[in-house]
């Protein structure tokens, strides 16, 4: 009964994306966007009482169970023959532990608000990265863009030789700068995950994608828990 019903959701989306296919794609991002900040709230409320290796095995292995259920529902293939395919998907799997880590340790050093803002660090690097990957022209407005987006990090780091001792009346700056560079790490990372599914685009399902970064996740943390 649940996989019928699995089914027949899956469809309806399907036929939603084909009649909007133009809107659809900016739904989902906004979409995305709304839940990650949803998800770093709760990472945030219990980053006292659980570890950042915690947390992060927690929801990749709920991810993991998930995709299993959509890739069985879907009939998507768990496996493909192409090494450089596997290869990639290896390396996006890698990177996203990463960046998913470094944000949730990050976010135990920072106020969840700039955490936030200093996460979103990486759609400027996607953009710089996917000019040397993807071959994608960088445009003037991405560049204005960019430089935005370093005074925001400044701003919102406050390091020490910019704003004084007097930077931060909450955190210490060691403790603000640390938790911006993890976060820009984070940023580069993710950078690297969004330029390879680009990358990868129709070569595979995003099924697999999925799976095997939720897979590398929990046994990376769960070795680090342990």
């Amino acid at each position: 009964m649940l996989l019928r019903a699995a089914k027949s959701l899956s469809n309806s989306i399907v036929s939603l994306e084909k009649r909007h296919a133009k809107v659809i794609p900016y739904v989902w991002g906004v979409l995305g966007v709304v839940i990650y900040t949803s998800s770093n709230l709760f990472v945030k409320a219990l980053s006292s009482e659980f570890s950042a290796s915690q947390l992060l095995f927690y929801r990749s292995l709920q991810i993991f169970i998930y995709t299993v259920i959509f890739m069985y529902v879907e009939n998507m293939e768990f496996y493909y023959n192409s090494s450089a395919i596997n290869k990639l998907l290896q390396i996006r799997g890698v990177a996203g532990t990463i960046g998913i880590g470094l944000t949730y340790y990050a976010l135990g050093l920072l106020p969840l608000s700039d955490a936030t803002v200093l996460s979103q660090v990486y759609s400027v690097m996607t953009g710089i990265l996917a000019v040397f990957v993807l071959n994608e022209k960088y445009e003037w407005s991405q560049l204005l863009s960019a430089m935005v987006c370093i005074v925001g990090v400044l701003l919102v780091a406050q390091p020490p030789f910019l704003f004084g001792n007097e930077g931060s009346q909450t955190i210490g700056s060691n403790t603000r700068i640390l938790g911006t560079i993890l976060l820009i790490i984070a940023g580069f990372t993710t950078s690297v995950v969004e330029v390879l599914v680009r990358k990868l685009g129709s070569k595979t399902n995003i099924g697999l994608t999925t799976l095997i970064f939720s897979f590398q996740a929990s046994l990376i943390s769960a070795f680090i828990v342990i």
